[in-house]
């Protein structure tokens, strides 16, 4: 990836800000992720949760527990920098820093991977996350950005090739 496509990601946190979130917002934002990944018959897990409380799960055939728990570390990594677990990844690579041990992020329970990234909501800051698991790390993350773009009614932000 390019500092483009590192630019276009944070682009992508600045704008993607909700208005409001609660537990009738994530059911609407996780069931739009499992409808587009079901026409796909993609396998599968997303978690959408703040750093003490899930809001939402589900699995889709063919996903895993493993899937779930690539969910949770990616997760971690928002919960730990405020950041995109595909933007930290691309960060450490450019920066030819090492998840573990040099910055402290053990594989065990974070992965700098695309798929998961932050909630925001306007005013307020960070107040939860989503996590996704099953296909290739780019497309996770472009699943969950296309659809919060989808959520507030704006074009899709696109990561340049």
């Amino acid at each position: 990836m390019s500092n483009d496509q590192l630019a276009a990601i944070i682009h992508q946190e600045q704008t993607l800000i909700l208005p409001a979130f609660d537990e009738a917002i994530a059911f609407d934002i996780g069931t739009r992720i499992r409808a587009k990944a079901a026409a796909i018959q993609a396998p599968i897990a997303i978690v959408i949760s703040a750093p003490n409380r899930r809001y939402f799960f589900t699995c889709l055939a063919g996903a895993t527990p493993e899937n779930e728990d690539w969910a949770r570390r990616k997760m971690n990594v928002v919960f730990t920098t405020y950041k995109s677990s595909l933007r930290l990844g691309l960060e450490y690579k450019a920066g030819g820093l090492d998840q573990w041990p040099e910055m402290n992020l053990p594989y065990a329970d974070f992965a700098l991977h695309g798929g998961a990234f932050p909630l925001r909501v306007k005013d307020s800051g960070l107040v939860g996350a989503i996590g996704f698991s099953g296909l290739p790390s780019i497309e996770d993350h472009l699943l969950i950005t296309d659809t919060l773009a989808e959520v507030l009614g704006i074009d899709p932000l696109p990561l340049p090739q």
